[in-house]
């Protein structure tokens, strides 16, 4: 499940789980339009940061930890937004899940 506060929301896993294989990327997209350079569904993983709790660094790809979060760094044209994360794993597998509509002050 997704958390999802102001500007950020993190997706965890449950306790005792561990990757079966590593995360090879990440997309981010919104359903809603973002901005004028940014319709629905155009990928925004430029306005987000990436991060896990044991590495705030500049590397965000050592997973450490069973929580990453995904900080956006940029104002949407529209406060009603919702994301869905794809993640792809170095296995070919997918992870995909969606927000609920947030409303973005």
């Amino acid at each position: 499940p997704f958390y999802f506060g102001q500007r950020a929301f993190a997706l965890s896993c449950e306790e005792g789980y561990r990757l079966a294989s590593d995360i090879a990327r990440w997309d981010i997209r919104s359903l809603y339009d973002f901005d004028a350079d940014h319709p629905a569904g155009t990928l925004l993983n430029d306005y987000f940061v990436v991060y896990n709790s044991l590495d705030l660094g500049f590397n965000a790809w050592f997973y450490q930890s069973d929580t990453v979060q995904f900080a956006l760094f940029a104002t949407p044209d529209s406060s009603r937004q919702q994301f869905v994360l794809d993640i792809y794993f170095e296995n070919d597998s997918l992870l995909r899940d969606t927000t609920e509509v947030v409303w973005l002050n």
